[in-house]
């Protein structure tokens, strides 16, 4: 599947262009479905259009710029552009002639991509959509969904636990988010209390209205954040599908790893995050009426992802479904006797089980009826060494516990040239 092949989150991009083919080709991006949330203003004119426009305004998100010649005044013209680029701004550039050496100078200057004339439609669509994933998150921002077979198999706490193992042991920014509206018990276990409602929260991202996002978002520690929703009726319908794709859409700009809880959350909300997540958690028990609900909510997760062959996963598919898809045996021994074993599950289900967890009141039970967090509670090290294990990769830690850089922007590369 293409990886621009997604809904682009809200951001701005800013074209100038003198040749009429391209002028044409970028205006027909307002006509594309992935850039419906994306501003796009096309300006006829060259870098010095650029900068002229940028002293008097805010910059866009990326900057696309149609240069007739590459040479020295051409790069010092991009330094001069650069003082009044953010320091995340990203840039494209439309130059005349086909040179591995000016691509290689243009990318050590913070530049994402450099295209030669003549540029189709598609080409440019795909080059300035990967280039705003690139830069705003959503390629890098990982959507980290956990849903049960059904209910009352402990999703909710391996949704916190796997929260605040990403930001305790892997020290990466997080939030997490419970699409349950006033089911939720998420900000008590993290010893908060509800301060919005999802309809809030939908409204503030819709509006990308930064002060009112501020204030429905609580820190947990340093590196943790908890949208504070849970005020909803019990009674009442939380949220639409679009309206959470919009919160979503708001906090993958800002938070590297965004945890979903869809345990209680309503079917199309629901489905609207499986579709985009880049993890799936599926929390079952050894019962037989939850492998059964397992095994069918893996079917339908596989073909909502499009990856089901005429209702069989091939070989050479189950392995990929398998990376998105992590199925968790949860309260293994709770009910001795009654209870399949690993090997008949995976037998049964046709997929292997990713992590199990041994029953132990003294742990997930515990600290849901104290209200404490997952992690206050001893005992729970080795299943928070798994989950981890299962995620590092995912959100760019490495083996040796460093954190894969970010690619810089246009001022950022401008500047790492300079020093150097």
């Amino acid at each position: 599947m293409n990886n621009t092949a997604t809904l682009l989150p809200i951001s701005s991009v800013g074209i100038f262009a003198t040749k009429k083919d391209l002028i044409k080709n970028a205006n027909s991006l307002k006509d594309d479905w992935r850039f419906a949330r994306v501003q796009i203003d096309v300006i006829e004119g060259d870098v010095s259009d650029a900068i002229e426009t940028y002293k008097t305004q805010e910059t866009h998100d990326l900057i696309l710029i149609e240069t007739k010649t590459i040479d020295d005044s051409f790069s010092d013209s991009l330094e001069d552009l650069a003082q009044y680029c953010s320091e995340n701004t990203a840039a494209i550039v439309v130059g005349p002639v086909n040179d591995v050496n000016l691509y290689r100078t243009l990318m050590t200057m913070g530049v994402s991509d450099y295209l030669v004339h003549p540029i189709g439609k598609d080409d440019l669509s795909d080059v300035v959509a990967k280039a705003l994933i690139d830069r705003l998150g959503t390629a890098q921002s990982k959507l980290i969904s956990v849903i049960g077979a059904k209910g009352g198999v402990g999703a909710s706490s391996i949704a916190q636990a796997l929260a605040l193992g990403c930001s305790q042991t892997l020290r990466q920014k997080t939030i997490i988010v419970d699409g349950a509206g006033g089911a939720s018990y998420l900000s008590v276990a993290m010893g908060l209390e509800p301060t919005t409602t999802l309809q809030e929260a939908g409204r503030a991202a819709f509006a990308d209205d930064d002060d009112n996002m501020k204030r429905m978002i609580v820190p947990v520690n340093d590196k943790l954040h908890v949208l504070a929703s849970g005020g909803e009726p019990l009674l009442e319908d939380p949220i639409s599908a679009e309206s959470f794709e919009n919160i979503l859409n708001k906090l993958m700009t800002t938070y590297p790893v965004v945890i979903f809880d869809g345990s209680s959350a309503s079917m199309p909300v629901r489905k609207a995050a499986l579709a985009r997540s880049h993890k799936i958690f599926l929390a079952t028990t050894p019962t037989l009426s939850s492998m059964r609900s397992a095994r069918a909510m893996i079917q339908e997760i596989n073909t909502l992802r499009g990856d089901e062959d005429e209702g069989a996963i091939s070989k050479s598919k189950k392995k990929k479904n398998t990376e998105l898809i992590d199925l968790i045996i949860n309260m293994k021994g709770q009910f001795s006797g009654h209870e399949i074993t690993v090997s008949d599950a995976e037998k049964a289900l046709e997929y292997d089980v990713s992590v199990t967890i041994d029953f132990d009141p003294k742990v997930f039970p515990a600290a849901e009826i104290d209200g404490l967090k997952v992690t206050d509670v001893k005992g729970n090290e080795k299943t928070l060494n798994e989950l981890m294990a299962r995620i590092s990769k995912l959100v760019g830690v490495r083996k040796d516990g460093e954190v894969k850089s970010s690619p810089e922007g246009l001022i950022s590369g401008i500047m790492s040239k300079l020093k150097g």
